[in-house]
């Protein structure tokens, strides 16, 4: 029976190939690729174990699954020890393999373990040393003490998810490049030479896990990783990759507990992609210690919103970081969050964050240039930043206090420009630390502030500071805004235009602004804005002080909401020309306009009776129109019984006056400097004129007189007619002005007098005859013309009369010929552009301050001249009876080029301020007769550096030189000065004479004499 089945099993293996043979013999034979022969024992489960190579030949072994119908699932202990298997696999019912199994199968190369492998036992491979490569399936959960042992080739080695035994219990190889297992396997393993670790199956990474690898170059990391300890990878110096195969908000949430674990490794993947920039997702609420600590490739980190708490090493040393954006609810507890971030560039954070972070002054970056502040409040104290250039701020910003950093020269604003009009600008007292004065330029919405600003209507506020120092050169506000802040536009240094609304709580301090030229505004302080022109004042009811000092002020317009003009309003206000005010204005204050001498038109927006309802204190100058018509021609309406004191002093286009029949008293200078009137009526109704009434109303030539008045032209209580060539006529006489051409004149007494100039020509000659003779130039003739540029005064002028040319602003240059015998006073005081004066011989007087505040830069005084300013001013020395003066306040002037003077031998005396504020003098020299130098003489010649005081000088009184540039000064008689107050003494407290012996120390005495006068005796 044996051999016919031998026969058979022969047969079949010749037609079928040799696989059924085995099975014919075996069980195990009916599964595709089952190695026959193997021994086989019946397990107590009722289930196979293998437990030896039995009769099989074959190196490449493949366990079955069942044996004779049962699963197989063991291999037995020692089953296969010291067999020459080169391969083996398992199938998945085997659940267990014992110990020794495998031992000493040196030439054993492979193994396919079972998936469902739960147990290894004991040396179960040992010495196995063929084997290279070792994947353990997660099923196990049990590999037993030297499993492995002896394994010394392999280089992959992947262990149990489950399994808990540590690498060194179950294998001692050490060429192992590639391991996979949970951590807890193959913490501190002393003979680690690994190059790439991949854990599983574990949260957490335990303290020096590979600490001082230097093998190691790649780590895998799984999304379950929570934690990693302290100095995990310390000292890796080869770590080249770490990958993170969850995703970048799972990597948010595990804990780093030491900043070293990025420190060593060049790159790092989350998910498989490379992090360069990180971009958090919102909902992460916490960004832990270490989160990116030391991370070299690290570029870019945007926080969400979400953020609200972020550690103080989160980005320690991430030397390569270039931006970190924050949201704007993040905090911090740590002044260190952005240590050793050496090249960050561009940070975006919150002031409170930013002002924390100094590391106890340890934290610098210095090659940060933009900074983006969030949340509400800015603020940057003198920490960390040196060389930022941008500033961003965030439009949830609603508070801003000061900012020291000085390099900013950019700032941004996110927002528009109404939400820019809403932030409240903290005052520190320390102005220069204010965000805008800090900036070279600002940006709102992405738009540059500078040019013009055109608050958006609609905005209601403007906050304090909150365009301090822009760049701009107009604005306008409009109607909407009801509130700003006092210094909203401080120190913005090219305004030069300003509209703002007639609204209670708008008026605002342009402190700084010192280039505004016109102004629209409720009444501000707008004390010694020296450029400004115009000044449109839209509400308000007492002007007091806010534009004294306005030096180029021309033109103010005042509503009709203002009730006064308070006490020295206008004061030093020189080129103030126009001014405007309404119907309800009730007073003038004292001394209104002093120094404030070049007023040419007042626009009166109300009806001539209220304008002479007005209290003047002060006289309001220039040419006066009513409701926009010129005021040439007064009638006094009836019912008007007192014309006010001041009422129309200094109207320069007043030609005639009738006082009304109903006038009683005229007040003390209603008519002073009418210096065009020339006709006047006054009715039989007046019982009183005040003296000084008509004061230098000097064109005065027709009075028609019907009072009972005595106005005999030497009574010094009318002498303000008085001083007038007034000719007494009837109602009924005819006019005794004349015409010439485009000049008037008149005849008193044998003279002719040269009254006025009607024509428009800029050059002129002068007739040389009037009324067929010789005549005077009367006073206040060319008054005010702004239309004569040059004259030629010829032969036939016997004098130029008081005021003659005076504050011709438009005159250059005037010839006077020798015939003009007498020059009066203040002739040509305050033509401001009059360079050139030339005088012939025989001009024989110069009167008192006749070039006072000209353009006079060069003059030639001739020989015939004998007195300039023959002065009453001069002191009573017995010595001073000579034959030449130069008179007080001749050539004063703070603006113009007089730089060389030298003074006439002959002139015994130099009044006070005869050169006075003469800042472009430089060069003088005084004559051998001189014997009188007058108070303030040489006043403020601030380039006046060298002088020589003649032997002939006995007086010089106090403040001559005083504030003057000198440095030198020779006093030709050295000796017996003395110091007094009292300039006829003839003793005092002596100056030394060493003191004048030095010419530095005694140039320094003169500069510094304030308080007395020196005398020789």
């Amino acid at each position: 029976m044996k051999k016919l089945l031998s026969i058979i099993c022969a047969f079949t293996l010749i037609l079928g190939g040799g696989i059924f043979l085995s099975a014919c013999g075996d069980p195990a034979n009916n599964q595709d690729g089952a190695t026959s022969g193997l021994k086989f024992a019946l397990t107590e489960n009722n289930t196979y174990s293998v437990t030896g190579i039995g009769t099989a030949k074959e190196t490449d072994i493949v366990i079955p699954s069942e044996y004779k119908g049962l699963p197989v699932t063991e291999i037995g202990y020692s089953s296969f020890d010291g067999e020459n298997i080169v391969s083996l696999t398992m199938p998945d019912t085997i659940t267990i393999v014992k110990g020794e199994a495998f031992k000493d199968c040196t030439n054993l190369t492979s193994i396919n373990f079972s998936n469902a492998l739960t147990n290894i036992g004991m040396y179960a491979f040992k010495n196995c040393s063929s084997l290279t490569e070792i994947i353990i399936p997660d099923s196990v959960t049990k590999i037993e003490e030297d499993a492995f042992h002896g394994c010394e080739n392999v280089t992959t080695l992947k262990l149990s998810a489950n399994c808990s035994s540590h690498i060194g219990d179950i294998f001692n190889g050490q060429k192992v490049k590639d391991i996979t297992a949970t951590a807890g396997a193959i913490d501190n393993f002393r003979y680690s030479n690994f190059e790439t670790v991949t854990i599983i199956g574990e949260d957490e990474i335990p303290s020096s896990f590979m600490w001082g690898n230097n093998s190691l170059k790649k780590v895998i990391l799984p999304s379950t990783i929570t934690k990693i300890g302290r100095e995990a990878f310390y000292y890796c110096d080869n770590l080249k990759d770490i990958y993170f195969n969850g995703t970048l908000e799972q990597f948010c949430n595990i804990e780093f507990e030491s900043r070293d674990t990025l420190q060593y490794t060049d790159n790092l993947y989350i998910n498989n992609e490379l992090v360069i920039d990180v971009v958090v997702p919102e909902g992460i609420t916490k960004i832990g210690e270490n989160f990116l600590a030391g991370y070299k490739k690290l570029n870019s980190v945007v926080l969400p919103d979400s953020v609200i708490e972020l550690s103080g090493t989160a980005f320690f040393k991430c030397e390569n970081l270039t931006s970190l954006k924050m949201g704007a609810n993040i905090s911090s507890e740590d002044n260190k969050i952005l240590d050793q971030c050496n090249n960050l560039q561009e940070l975006t954070i919150t002031s409170e964050l930013l002002n924390k972070v100094d590391g106890g002054g340890s934290i610098e970056l210095p090659k940060l240039q933009t900074l983006t502040i969030v949340g509400d409040t800015l603020e940057i104290e003198d920490t960390l930043i040196k060389n930022l250039k941008n500033l961003y701020i965030s439009q949830t910003v609603t508070q801003i206090g000061a900012i020291y950093v000085s390099s900013i020269e950019n700032t941004y604003f996110m927002g528009g420009l109404e939400e820019w009009c809403d932030i409240t600008v903290q005052s520190t007292g320390d102005e220069e630390n204010y965000i805008l004065p800090i900036t070279e330029n600002f940006y709102i919405d992405g738009e540059i502030v500078e040019g013009d600003l055109v608050i958006p209507d609609g905005v209601t506020n403007l906050e304090e500071y909150s365009f301090y120092g822009l760049d701009i050169t107009t604005l306008k506000v409009p109607d909407s805004v009801t509130e700003m802040g006092s210094y909203a536009f401080c120190n913005s240094k090219n305004l030069v235009k300003v509209e703002l609304p007639a609204n209670e709580g708008v008026a605002s301090i342009f402190h700084g602004c010192d280039n505004i030229k016109e102004i629209t505004t409720p009444l501000i302080e707008l004390k010694g804005f020296k450029n400004l022109e115009v000044a449109n004042i839209n509400l308000g009811t007492v002007v007091n002080s806010q534009f004294n000092d306005c030096a180029n002020l021309k033109t103010i317009i005042l509503a009709d909401t203002f009730t006064e003009i308070g006490q020295e309003s206008f004061k030093n206000c020189p080129n103030l020309e126009n001014i405007s005010f309404g119907e309800n204005l009730k007073k003038v204050g004292r001394r209104a306009f002093i120094n404030t001498t070049n007023i040419k038109n007042v626009y009166y927006n109300g009806g001539l009776e209220d304008w002479l309802a007005i209290d003047f204190d002060t006289a309001v100058c220039g040419n006066l129109y009513i409701q926009g018509e010129l005021l040439t021609d007064l009638v006094i309406p009836a019912g008007i019984t007192t014309i006010n004191a001041y009422a129309f002093c200094y109207n320069y286009g007043l030609k005639t006056a009738v006082i009304g029949e109903d006038v009683t008293y005229i007040s003390e200078h209603a008519f002073d400097s009418c210096s065009n009137l020339t006709t006047l009526t006054l009715m039989d109704s007046i019982t009183d004129i005040s003296a000084n009434a008509f004061t230098s109303c000097n064109k005065i030539i027709e009075v028609y007189d019907l009072t009972n008045l005595d106005l005999t032209t030497n009574k010094s209580k009318y002498n303000g007619i008085g001083l007038a060539k007034v000719i007494y006529t009837s109602l009924s006489s005819p006019s005794i002005i004349r015409t010439s051409g485009d000049y008037e004149y008149f005849n008193y007494d044998g003279t002719n007098y040269l009254l006025s100039y009607t024509g428009t020509e800029k050059n002129i000659t002068l007739p040389t005859s009037l009324g067929g003779g010789d005549y005077e130039i009367y006073s206040c003739a060319f008054y005010g013309n702004d239309i004569i540029e040059s004259v030629n005064v010829p032969n036939g002028v016997t004098k130029i009369g008081e005021s003659a040319f005076r504050q011709c602003p438009n005159l250059k240059e005037v010839n006077v010929s020798g015939e003009v015998e007498y020059i009066d006073k203040w002739a040509f005081e305050g033509s401001k552009n009059l360079t050139t004066v030339v005088l012939e011989e025989g001009v024989k007087e110069i009167g008192g301050s006749v070039f006072s505040n000209s353009g006079v830069q060069n003059l030639v005084i001739p020989e015939s001249v004998v007195s300039i300013g023959a002065s009453s001013n001069f002191p009573a020395l017995e010595y001073v009876g000579g034959v030449a003066y130069v008179d007080n306040w001749v050539f004063y002037s703070d603006e113009f080029n007089l730089s060389e003077v030298s003074i006439r031998e002959g002139t015994i005396g130099i009044a006070r301020n005869a050169f006075s504020h003469r800042s472009s003098l430089t060069s003088l020299t005084l004559p051998s007769t001189l014997r009188y130098i007058g108070n303030q003489a040489f006043y403020s010649c601030s380039n006046l550096t060298s002088i020589t005081i003649p032997s002939s000088v006995v007086l010089i009184e106090n403040q001559a030189f005083a504030d003057s540039g000198l440095t030198s000064a020779k006093f030709q008689n050295k000796s017996s000065w003395f110091e007094t107050d009292d300039i006829f003494a003839t003793s005092g407290t002596t100056i030394n004479s060493t003191t004048l012996s030095n010419l530095q120390s005694a140039a320094q005495a003169l500069v510094k004499q304030y308080y007395n006068s020196w005398k020789r005796v």
